[in-house]
């Protein structure tokens, strides 16, 4: 990241920056500048400034003790260079970022350059842009919610670390400049050491605390290591970016003690394994492995014993980590492994990673096998491939380039067969200049080894050379469907113009069902070549049109035949029946019976036309309506007799109107006040008209009388007074058992209560009429004065009878204090003397009895409760 600095002039020794290769080295320097108001300005190297650290001029023994500290140093300097990492290291770019084990991360050794991409967290360019130098990522994502605080210790106090925190919560890989940029909310460029006369932190240290409230220290600022701490909720994901300003090749430290928040831990295991095909090598008998996360170089037995292919041969003897050769606490995300055999192409394996002679499987930064205890399938497959697509097209006499893409790693030799119309063979992507379809085959395979590991891809091209159409032009006998197909490259774009009465307007071939002359024209076309086009012509035959619908007509009723359009062809009639003259084109029939006609036209070619058409003939219907007597006040049911049953459809009309419930339907409800003449017309489908009448007579009815209603107390015998006229034939009283005699005028009536009985009255011509007489026959209520509802079974409850003769009746019993202990309403119940379930004690209770009569009677008395 760019700093900004300054200083005073003196003879110093100077710690200058390489900025090529991030190195520091220390040069004797016996310039003098003269005293300033204002710092110097650092010198600047392509945009970057170029950090110095200036001492003051000292005595010669002081300038002997600071050069033998220097030697010192750059011994220590020198040790650590050994165990500088090699660039592109996957955790140097946001999206391999590391996750930390248990809240720490020790690496003795300093990461080189910025990754694939230095301009990460960068959204603005120019002078104090975020820029990336010696960098590493990592990645937090909080399982429990609090607050995050780190510090960076540097192995060297002198160095310069910085830092930036990226709340990447709800951002993907890849990720863009602009969105981390934006989702910056910690940065820190502090410069520390090795700036012109910039304080030292105590062991240069670097980070968040819970005591510093800002959220940013810009470049060049000095004396601001610290930023504010980050309250962080449960889901959250944050990238740390730290960042080796001054290129040192020591490491550093990053701690997460003291954060109450806390962190999910990395998944360790195989992400892949890739077997290397190489010559001079067995080919097929080494495998690159390539990790989900780091493990520790230590943990790795180099003997390959950590390793097997379950039961299958061969064995993997020997395994290397790359950068497990910079130091004993050195970390590796790929695994070389060598194997004692030849792995098969096209065969699936399973490396399986177990204990090895070291006494220890793989071990991630925290220590944890865990993740490894899953084997890995892989199937061998060769290392590189080339992409091209399956065929491609040109136009006729033109060139296409074969645009093959290889992948993969190594010397590879090309080869295209046949070698007809290229302009090189051997190359990915050769130029071809063909004159007709041809196929070609492309073989990869290494250097100086053609015949092993070969892989091949086939690609046909197509040479376009127009198109015809293999529907001959047509002339239809009637409309119907004419499938037009095309005979050319399906890789042209067919037009079809006009679009009326086809099915589709594109592609090699489409139905058309015409209904008139037409051409169709069709246009091929292709980017870069010249569009070709073919006409078809289809013409119809002029047939003429029956216009006659099938119909239905009274005997001897004329019939127009109807004929429209057509040209140049001769007809028939059949049969000739009933046909004014048959050889006319449009004749009148006049038939006496349903007959079928049919019409036929002739076309030479062609096969004839016949049109038919059906004439119904029907004749009036017959009807028959019978006798129609019915009681006074009565109604019946008309059902005439129409025949014949074969004509399909009558309509009907009753007259006079107001005494049918419908007077259009076959069988109305008839509903006379007085003798009415009756007419009934019915029409068959043709129109047809049959009429009938009849007289309706309406018949006297009997006049019964049930007698005067009575009332009595039941004394005395309750005898009924019923009378009938002359015209009565017979009578009867309605069933009852409380009647002496049903088949008598006076019967005695048995029983208590309130009757109606009803008395029926039949003429001689069966016309029924009744009349209704009321009875009341009722004693008086007999109300118990007292109870004992002990359970001896005597007087337990108290019972009302004679109560059955007020079906309404509603009864109310109070205590002493007018609270209610009982209620009915249309439905008594003995009182059996509990109320809520609870036994109510002994004493005077009263009662209520509204009986709900017409005379609305109220009956109130007590009642004596003993126990």
């Amino acid at each position: 990241m760019m700093k900004g600095c300054g200083g005073t002039g003196a003879a110093a020794w100077r710690l200058v920056r390489n900025t090529g290769a991030c190195n520091y080295s220390f040069k004797a320097s016996t310039e003098r500048s003269e005293p300033r108001s204002t710092p110097n300005k650092s010198p600047v190297k392509n945009g970057r400034c170029q950090p110095q650290i200036r001492k003051r001029k000292m005595n010669g023994k002081r300038i002997i003790s600071i050069f033998s500290s220097y030697l010192l140093f750059l011994v220590f300097a020198l040790k650590l260079q050994a165990q500088v990492l090699p660039p592109m290291q996957p955790e140097q770019d946001a999206c391999g970022a590391l996750t930390l084990c248990n809240n720490e991360f020790f690496t003795p050794f300093s990461y080189t350059g910025p990754g694939s991409n230095a301009f990460e967290v960068d959204n603005n360019g120019g002078f104090n842009q975020r820029l990336e130098n010696n960098s590493v990522w990592f990645r937090l994502k909080v399982a429990t919610a609090g607050n995050i605080v780190f510090t960076i210790t540097p192995v060297n106090p002198l160095e310069d670390y910085d830092f930036t925190v990226v709340n990447a919560t709800g951002l993907k890989c890849p990720y863009s400049t602009s969105k981390l940029a934006d989702a910056i909310i910690r940065f820190n460029g502090n410069c520390n050491g090795n700036c012109s006369e910039a304080p030292i932190y105590p062991e240069g240290k670097i980070g968040l605390n819970y005591v510093s409230t800002d959220l940013t220290t810009e470049e060049g600022i000095n004396g601001k290591p610290f930023l504010k701490f980050i309250e962080a909720k449960a889901g959250d994901e944050y990238l740390v970016l730290v960042d080796n300003f001054s290129g040192s090749p020591a490491g550093f430290s990053l701690s997460f003690s003291g954060s109450t928040a806390t962190f999910e831990q990395p998944e360790s295991g195989v992400d892949n394994v890739t077997p290397i095909c190489a010559a001079g090598d067995d080919y097929f008998t080494t495998m690159q492995v390539k990790l989900k996360s780091p493990v520790l170089c230590s943990s790795l037995a180099s003997d390959g014993s950590d390793f097997t292919l379950g039961q299958m041969n061969p064995a993997i003897i020997k395994a290397s980590g790359v950068n497990c050769n910079t130091g004993s606490n050195a970390y590796t995300h790929e695994l070389l492994l060598t194997l004692g055999g030849q792995l098969v192409l096209g065969k699936a394996y399973t490396l399986n990673i177990k204990t090895g002679t070291d006494g220890n499987s793989l071990l991630d930064l925290c220590g944890n096998s865990n993740g490894f205890a899953t084997g890995k399938d892989f199937t061998v497959k060769l290392p590189y491939q080339i992409n091209i697509s399956k065929d491609t097209v040109v136009c006729t006499g033109g060139s296409v380039q074969l645009n093959g893409v290889l992948q993969g790693e190594g010397n590879v030799r090309v080869r295209w067969q046949p070698n007809t119309y290229l302009n090189n063979n051997t190359i990915a992507n050769p130029l071809v200049t063909p004159l007709e379809d041809i196929e070609y085959v492309v073989t990869l395979a290494p250097s100086g080894l053609p015949t092993v590991c070969q892989t091949k891809e086939t690609v046909k091209v197509k040479v376009l050379k127009g198109f015809d159409i293999k529907t001959q032009d047509t002339v239809l006998c009637k409309p119907g469907p004419v499938l037009i197909s095309l005979d050319g490259n399906a890789e042209f774009k067919y037009k079809w113009a006009p679009t009326l009465y086809l099915d589709g307007t594109s592609g090699m071939k489409n139905t058309t069902t015409p209904l008139a002359d037409i051409s169709y024209t069709i246009t091929a076309s292709y980017p870069g070549c010249k569009d070709s086009s073919q006409t078809i012509n289809l013409s119809l035959v002029k047939w003429p049109e029956l216009l006659n619908n099938d119909t239905v007509v009274c005997v001897g009723a004329p019939v127009n035949m109807r004929i429209a359009g057509g040209a140049g062809f001769t007809h028939s009639w059949t049969p000739a029946t009933y046909l004014d003259n048959p050889l006319l084109l449009m004749p009148v029939a006049r038939p006496l019976q349903s007959t079928g006609y049919r019409f036929t036209a002739s076309q030479a070619g062609c096969k004839d036309s016949v049109q038919t058409v059906t004439i119904k003939v029907e004749e009036p219907a017959k009807v028959a309506l019978g006798e129609l007597k019915l009681c006074s006040g009565d109604a019946i049911t008309l059902k005439p007799v129409v025949s014949p049953d074969s004509y399909s459809k009558y309509r009907y009309k009753w007259l006079p109107e107001g005494v049918f419930s419908r007077n259009d339907i076959k069988n109305p409800v008839f509903r006379p006040t007085k003798d009415t003449t009756v007419t009934l017309e019915v029409s068959t489908e043709a129109g047809c008209l049959s009429a009938i009448t009849a007289r309706a007579t309406l018949l006297p009815l009997p006049v019964p009388d049930a007698g005067a209603d009575i009332e009595s107390s039941g004394t005395a015998p309750v005898r009924l007074n019923g009378r009938v006229d002359n015209i009565t034939e017979s009578f009867s009283w309605a069933a009852s058992p409380f009647l002496s005699d049903r088949l008598i005028l006076d019967p005695v009536v048995s029983g208590e209560g309130i009757f109606n009985f009803v008395l029926l009255a039949e003429s001689k011509d069966g016309c029924k009429a009744t009349d209704t007489v009321n009875v009341r026959i009722i004693k008086a209520l007999q109300i118990p004065n007292a109870f004992s509802p002990n359970g001896d079974g005597i007087n337990d409850t108290w019972i009302i009878t004679g109560l059955g003769i007020y079906p309404l009746a509603e009864i109310t019993i109070v205590n002493r204090w007018g609270q209610t202990v009982y209620t009915s309403k249309n439905n008594y119940r003995p009182w059996t003397g509990i109320h809520n379930g609870q036994l109510l004690p002994a004493g005077t209770y009263y009662y209520l009895i509204k009986t709900g009569n017409e005379k609305s009677e109220v009956i109130s008395g007590s009642i004596t409760l003993v126990r």
